[in-house]
């Protein structure tokens, strides 16, 4: 089974943090696994309404060139991290990996200010459909 969630181990986690410095609010790393294979991580802060994805990373594989398997991990915790963001409060989403602009602006995901943004329903739908 795949799963997405928060680290666990505290000390490791702050020692990824603190190689953003950008960082602001509540910042978090996301670990996404199969049983015991590290499939990839996702950086994320939330502060003022926005869910910042500062960093990604895919196990194995370069992120300008990502195979299916790849773009598959990616787009999973990049929605993992908006969910998150939802949870605590994130009206938007900003990602700022450019390696990945061009698999953003694919996803529809308009640039500005040199990341790539939009705002939350647009990867979170919570709202139940209207009968």
């Amino acid at each position: 089974m795949i799963t997405i969630l928060p680290m666990k181990d505290e000390n490791r986690k702050e020692e990824i943090l603190r190689n953003y410095p950008e960082k602001d609010g509540l910042c978090d790393v996301l670990v996404m696994g199969e049983k015991e294979e590290l499939l990839g991580t996702a950086v994320l802060c939330v502060a003022d309404k926005t869910m910042r994805l500062l960093d990604l990373s895919v196990s194995g594989q370069v992120l300008t060139s990502l195979d299916p398997m790849g773009k598959m991990v990616a787009d999973s915790l990049m929605r993992a991290a908006a969910s998150y963001g939802e949870n605590h409060g994130a009206e938007r989403i900003s990602l700022e990996v450019p390696e990945l602009d061009d698999f953003w602006a694919s996803k529809g995901f308009a640039e500005k200010d040199g990341c790539r943004v939009a705002p939350m329903e647009h990867i979170v739908h919570t709202k139940k459909p209207e009968k």
